[in-house]
């Protein structure tokens, strides 16, 4: 793995306002920021759809009663097959806080003031909370603001396939043929509550210009110095693969989500095509020109993310201490044979 070159911090100011030594770093904008053990891996997008599995139509639950001679009818009963239902899509985007995501040198050991570091506990002094990002997910951008949503649904839309069963009132009612009608389908899932997987951390301002504190964690495009910084983001770490979630305690957030429909069942339309019925002949019960289906079934339950970018998260353990005085080098060597000449002279 390559040493880092840069530390990344964030800042909610302005682009303009940036504090001297530190850059915006516009290759975050619009992403959020995961933990890995690698730095540059991406992936995810900004919508998702799911595959329907489970479709089924239950019978008509509207019948009429007529016939008419020579004219083929829906069975009171039909169903029809669906293979035609699609699933719209919808927004990846869970709650989020965007901040400017700010880098300096990697040697850098200061932290200016106003600049937000993260926090696994409170620290001690110099640093306020930075409440305005709690309880939402951290994405890079060009300007502070708040977006996202915390729950989505899916339009499912299509149309049934023709029945296959019907009724012939010339030859007492034996189903033969199909009967040509469908139904169109439009139906609004259930409502999706979504958390991608979320590392919690705790976001404090610094009040002034100071000393990188103990416990402050940042992210790098490369391994931190290993003297100074503690990697935190490897294989099997609250940070692996989790999206910075401000909160107020560390610890970890996220779930698969799924859906179904409204209630667990929605209606169609009415159908595509009905037969005149002549009431005044011979009476039998078959489905009326605007009965509904109730249909039911469900769509995969996955974990989609939205667009990231990974880092590797550090957590700094202080300054080295300062070596002590070495008298070999901090005073000057003198030879004996330079006294003895000196106090021959």
């Amino acid at each position: 793995m390559a040493d880092a070159t840069k530390i990344y911090l964030l800042w909610a100011g302005t682009t303009g306002n940036i504090p001297a030594g530190w850059s915006h770093e516009a290759g975050f904008n619009n992403k959020f920021i995961r933990g890995s053990n690698a730095y540059g891996g991406g992936g995810g997008s900004n919508t998702h759809t799911h595959v329907i599995s489970s479709p089924n139509c239950n019978p008509t639950m509207d019948t009429a009663m007529g016939v008419a001679t020579g004219i083929n009818i829906a069975h009171a009963t039909h169903i029809h097959l669906l293979t035609a239902l699609t699933c719209g899509n919808s927004t990846n985007l869970p709650i989020y806080r965007a901040l400017i995501v700010i880098s300096a040198a990697v040697a850098t050991t200061t932290i200016p003031q106003s600049v937000i570091g993260i926090f696994e506990s409170a620290p001690a002094s110099g640093f306020s909370a930075y409440a305005a990002a709690n309880s939402r997910y951290i994405r890079g951008a060009a300007a502070v603001a708040n977006g996202g949503a915390a729950t989505h649904t899916h339009d499912w839309e299509g149309t049934t396939e023709d029945n296959d069963t019907f009724d012939d009132v010339a030859t007492n009612f034996i189903p033969k043929a199909a009967h040509t009608h469908v139904h169109t389908v439009d139906i609004t899932s259930t409502t999706g509550n979504w958390r991608p997987p979320g590392v919690k951390v705790l976001l404090h301002s610094s009040d002034s210009n100071q000393t990188m504190p103990v416990g402050l964690v940042a992210f790098f495009n490369g391994d931190p110095p290993a003297a100074t910084w503690d990697i935190v983001s490897g294989v099997a770490t609250n940070y692996y693969q989790r999206i910075l979630y401000a909160d107020v305690a560390h610890g970890t957030t996220g779930a698969s989500h799924g859906h179904a429909v409204s209630g667990g069942s929605a209606l169609t339309g009415p159908p595509s095509a009905a037969a005149d019925i002549d009431d005044t002949l011979i009476q039998n019960t078959t489905t009326s020109d605007v009965h509904q289906h109730i249909l039911s079934c469900t769509l995969d339950s996955f974990a989609p993310l939205p667009i990231y970018i990974d880092v590797i998260f550090g957590k700094f353990k202080g300054l080295p201490p300062t070596p002590p005085a070495n008298p070999l080098i901090d005073k000057p060597l003198i030879c004996p044979d330079m006294v003895r000449k000196a106090k021959i002279r």
